[in-house]
């Protein structure tokens, strides 16, 4: 397998990169335009210096030699790389633009950032060579929060369902795109760009030009916010796109358990009148879905009512706070009462679209849903069609459904599972003091003998973002070495 080697389109030079040597075998090449960066407005004229800064820093980080290719090499040079990043890709001088589209076809991997800030000929070009949609600059500078899609390599290692957001009065640019790896969104999640629906709000999309993989984000990755909580998931999309283009193997933790796309918990209120939560028991009973109740002790549920909620479910009692789960659902938990008050109403089932429309978007997104249920609601026994339409509906999702204290203890176990790279290979550690049966891994890029060796230390499956699921038990204390050469 030949060297990886890879561009990085940027405008920050040696001071901040290091020596540049004019070697055709570095492992990184930084391309420096000032065509591109006297394009972009004045009011985001250090936008472009510090999303190339990003890019050499975290080239610096993982350890990748680089080499600096300014306007004139890209209109003259003869060099070739596997991977090209490009920063607000905007070149109009005639002998640069086969030179760019030349990069970009000889490439294995692209990385396009940010979108041109005026009509560009090696963009159309682009476009038309690789059907790309155009990315047009969305009006408000407002900050705006983007949203990853869960099951994809951007998302790996990222809180799942974590809401980034692109700081005001930085340029973000939307396009419409079937093959969208990260959306706009309002911080409600609805609606995502007004007007424009989940598919025209397209934040990054992934396509395929030639025998390249392109990602196109529309937001400079420098613009990430990094304040708080929010700066582990910003560097960890960073860290991915970083590793994505250095074409090496990759290995992290699922998000959930059996690597499912996301996880759902009926969090259920046992009040007056009981005989509304011992009917729900065989409805969840015939649905193979287990229940976290929440009993109300003043209404004096005896000791067989409690017995039938644990055969089915988990009983929380009044104050469950070291059950619950640390990850907080996408849109907080969903009321059954509001949403009965919303439909005006009519009958029971007919919140069961919305609410299939929430598991729907909460799949996309790769997050947790909570759905509350209440003996006011829809936990009346002429309304319990609902819930049972519902949970036929929904199991048809590949969801893990799962109660407050299950999810809460599959986060301790997997925060307790470390995943480090090693020479030669990955070291998975459980640093935990429980045993982890079936514990699932996502790796990318490794080769078909990685996953034959791997297959004799447990099961693998592939997955439909192009990564594979690897199963492994884990002892409490266990540091297993997987070797991986990579494609």
């Amino acid at each position: 397998m030949r060297a990886s080697t890879f561009v990085l389109v940027a405008v920050a030079l040696a001071a901040t990169a290091g020596p540049v040597r004019a070697d055709e075998g570095a492992v990184l090449g930084v391309v420096r335009s000032r065509q591109a960066e006297a394009h972009v407005p004045t009011a985001w004229s250090e936008v472009y210096g510090r999303e190339i800064d990003l890019w050499v820093r975290e080239a610096g980080r993982a350890g990748l030699s680089f080499h600096v290719v300014g306007d004139v090499e890209l209109s003259e040079g003869h060099s070739t790389f596997d991977a090209v990043v490009v920063a607000f890709p905007d070149f109009d001088d005639p002998r640069s633009v086969p030179r760019f589209q030349a990069l970009v076809e000889q490439a294995r991997r692209v990385l396009l950032v940010g979108g041109a800030f005026r009509s560009s000929s090696a963009v159309e070009r682009l476009r038309v060579a690789c059907g790309a949609q155009a990315f047009e600059l969305l009006p408000s500078t407002t900050a705006r929060l983007a949203v990853l899609k869960g099951r994809s390599f951007l998302a790996a290692e990222v809180a799942p369902g974590a809401l980034l957001e692109v700081r005001a009065g930085l340029p973000a640019f939307v396009t419409s795109s079937p093959h969208a790896l990260a959306w706009y969104a309002g911080a409600d999640l609805e609606p995502f760009e007004a007007g424009r629906g989940v598919e025209g709000s397209a934040a990054v999309v992934g396509f395929t030009c030639g025998g390249a993989e392109v990602v196109w984000s529309g937001f400079p990755l420098s613009a990430l916010a990094r304040d708080g909580a929010r700066a582990a998931q910003a560097d960890a999309v960073v860290a991915n796109l970083v590793s994505w283009l250095s074409g090496q193997p990759w290995l992290g933790r699922a998000p959930w358990r059996d690597d499912r796309s996301l996880a759902i918990v009926l969090a259920v209120d046992v009040g007056a009148p009981l005989a509304t939560a011992s009917e729900l028991v065989p409805v969840l009973d015939a649905a193979r879905v287990r229940g976290s109740f929440r009993v109300d002790p003043r209404v004096g549920a005896g000791p067989e009512l409690l017995a039938s909620l644990a055969r089915v479910g988990e009983v929380e009692g009044p104050m469950p706070a070291e059950a619950a789960p640390a990850l907080r659902p996408l849109r907080g938990d969903r009321d059954d009462c509001d949403l009965l008050t919303a439909t005006g109403g009519g009958p029971a089932t007919a919140v069961v679209p919305r609410l299939v429309d929430d598991v729907a978007l909460t799949e996309r997104l790769g997050g947790l849903y909570v759905l509350g249920l209440h003996p006011a609601c829809l936990l009346q026994q002429e309304r319990l069609s609902a819930i049972t339409l519902f949970l036929a509906t929904t199991k048809q999702f590949p969801a893990w459904f799962a109660t407050r204290g299950e999810v809460g203890a599959w986060q301790r176990a997997r925060a307790a599972v470390v995943v480090t790279r090693a020479a030669g290979g990955f070291r998975v550690t459980n640093t935990g003091p429980i045993a982890l049966a079936s514990f699932p891994l996502v790796s990318y890029r490794f080769g078909a003998d990685d996953l034959a060796q791997l297959g004799r230390r447990g099961l693998f499956l592939p997955r439909d973002d192009g990564g594979t699921t690897f199963v492994l038990d884990l002892n409490a204390g266990d540091e297993v070495f997987l070797p991986v050469s990579g494609r």
